[in-house]
Order: structure tokens, then C-alpha cells, then sequence
């Protein structure tokens, strides 16, 4: 009953007096995306499993390769959520911009408190449109990352890589996310 208070940092959970019920389906508790991405992107070494020749097993595979995958694909999709709520947030606050020039062109309200609120809201659209631009960006980082170190070549695609072509058509990256969906597709065909 203690998942709750997980804090997944990477390939590790801290056990935290924070409650975080519904996290991620696929992790207990809350991602910590600095702590995450930073050991993920500049701490953990990853060995050699991009390097030719190099043959990963099915035991390897199956024990550590998911996990890595699975570790990557939290993150992933943590990062995807927040520059989704980024995205959401510059949405609504352009919109309500549209509403003020609306009612400011037609002459309604109080000038001065609508231009203030306008302000306001120009502000919220920026921030939302900064954090959508910063998140999908360390996205994209971790998703490369994730096969750069561990490519199709040496570790098949496994049951966790399609989720990644969902979060690859939401940050924008569709041509990476189409090859990844033919690799897959290909795959199964084979088998």
C-alpha cells in the first residue's frame, strides 16, 4: 500500500511522505522528471548494447532491457503530460484573448481592466507555449536516447516500444514515430 509514496527517479524509487494516488499505469507513485531525466541523460552508463556484434539475449532482454525501456517510457510519457498541459493552457489562454479583442472591437467593457486582463493572459499563453516547447523537447531527447542505446539492431522491439509511437505522434516527431509503427509492423508480419 506504500506505492503511493514512490517517487521513481530513474532505475530507483525513493519512498517520499508525499501522496501521489494515480500516478503512471506502468510505475508506482510520481515520476520526478529532473531527477529522472538528469540520471537518465547524463549519469547512467549504458554499456554497450548499441555497439555491432554485441549480442543482447533473451535473458537480457527480458530482465533488464524491459526495464530500461519501461524506465524510459515513464519518463517519456510524464514529460509528454506536461507539455501537453503547457499546450492546454496557451490554448485556452489564446482563446480567451480572442474573446477580449472581440469584445474590445465591439466597443464592450470597462478598456483598461479588459487590456490588463489581456496582459495577463498573453503572459499564461507564453508560459504554456514555453513549458509545450521545453517538454516536448526533453521528450524527444529521452525517446533517441532510449534507442540510440539500445537499438533495433541489438534489442528487438518488445511490448513497451509501441506506446512510444503514441507519445512520438504527440510531441510532432510523426516520421520517427511511422518508422518505429513499420519496425513493429514488419516484426509481427515476420513472426
Amino acid at each position: 500500500g506504500l506505492q503511493d509514496y514512490f517517487s521513481n527517479e530513474g532505475m530507483a524509487y525513493k519512498l517520499v511522505p508525499i501522496n501521489t494516488p494515480g500516478g503512471n499505469p506502468s510505475s508506482f507513485g510520481k515520476v520526478n522528471i529532473e531527477k529522472s531525466y538528469n540520471n537518465i541523460m547524463k549519469v547512467y552508463k549504458w554499456g554497450k548494447m548499441n555497439e555491432e556484434n554485441i549480442n543482447v539475449d533473451y535473458y537480457v532482454r527480458r530482465t533488464m532491457t524491459n526495464n530500461y525501456r519501461l524506465m524510459f517510457l515513464n519518463l517519456a510519457q510524464e514529460l509528454t503530460n506536461k507539455g501537453m498541459e503547457g499546450e492546454n493552457n496557451e490554448r485556452i489562454a489564446n482563446a480567451n484573448i480572442k474573446m477580449i479583442d472581440d469584445t474590445l472591437a465591439k466597443g464592450y467593457g470597462n478598456r483598461a481592466a479588459l487590456e490588463e486582463q489581456k496582459k495577463k493572459l498573453q503572459a499564461r499563453a507564453q508560459k504554456g507555449k514555453a513549458e509545450k516547447v521545453k517538454y516536448y523537447a526533453m521528450c524527444k531527447d529521452v525517446v533517441n536516447k532510449c534507442f540510440e542505446v539500445m537499438p533495433v539492431k541489438n534489442v528487438p522491439y518488445d511490448r513497451i516500444v509501441p506506446s512510444f509511437v503514441n507519445i512520438l505522434y504527440q510531441i510532432g516527431e510523426k516520421l520517427k514515430a511511422n518508422e518505429i509503427a513499420d519496425a513493429l509492423v514488419k516484426q509481427e508480419f515476420e513472426n
